[in-house]
């Protein structure tokens, strides 16, 4: 989710159309239970989150911003968490 507040999707509508109107309803179909699972947090969660340890002394106590590549918090802190 990119903002759980407004309920806006980070998802293509197109995208979203197949996974509610095809995929899952195939899976259940072949006899597989299907979840549809959700953080608490979302996209605007990281990106305004303020540092506060940080290896660079002038980072702390800023908004963390976009999120980078290799360091990604996504993952650890929006996808995982859920599982």
């Amino acid at each position: 989710m990119f903002d759980n507040k407004n309920n806006i999707s980070g998802e293509l509508p197109e995208h979203i159309d197949f996974i509610h109107n095809k995929a899952i309803p195939k899976f259940r179909e072949w006899g597989y239970d299907v979840q549809i699972l959700r953080s608490e947090k979302d996209y605007l969660d990281l990106f305004y989150h303020v540092v506060t340890r940080s290896k660079k002394p002038e980072r702390n106590g800023k908004y963390a911003g976009f999120l980078l590549a290799g360091m990604c918090a996504a993952n650890s802190q929006l996808k995982i968490p859920p599982i």
